[in-house]
């Protein structure tokens, strides 16, 4: 089966927080959130975002597609229904993705179609507010 995920996994923290379970309990809070923070963007981008593309009929209602470099349009919700995380504490890490057959063509495009992205946006905005939730739980963790 088709996946695409982002892993996130620090190896110079995982070895800090090996010393630390104080350190290593705060860094969890602050990765899990990361994850949640990055899924909750990705599942916006597709409800909620520009979508300029052609507008058709199907059945009785009108659908408006994704033009390429927008996100995919949502009809169904399967792909929002399909983001999930993984969180994995004894590793200091947590996996965003879809395990849609569908989705990493939606994200990256094929040979027919430009790509549709959703998650690597999603990660990049994410990064300032990731930043500081790992540098608060450094913080909480020191104090």
């Amino acid at each position: 089966m088709l996946e695409i995920k982002y892993t996130f996994a620090n190896k110079e923290l995982q070895k800090l927080a090996q010393k630390s379970p104080v350190l290593k309990k705060e860094l969890n809070a602050a990765i899990s959130d990361s994850a949640f923070l990055i899924e909750n963007k990705a599942k916006h981008r597709i409800q909620r975002g520009p979508k300029t593309g052609r507008l058709y009929k199907r059945g009785k209602k009108y659908h408006r597609a994704s033009a390429p470099g927008e996100s995919p349009a949502t009809d169904k919700g399967f792909l929002v229904r399909s983001i999930h995380t993984n969180r994995n504490s004894k590793a200091l890490s947590a996996e965003i993705g879809s395990n849609l057959k569908y989705a990493p063509y939606s994200e990256r495009g094929t040979i027919k179609m430009k790509p549709r992205p959703w998650l690597e946006p999603s990660l990049r905005e994410s990064v300032p507010q990731i930043e500081k939730l790992i540098s608060k739980a450094i913080e909480r963790a020191f104090k």
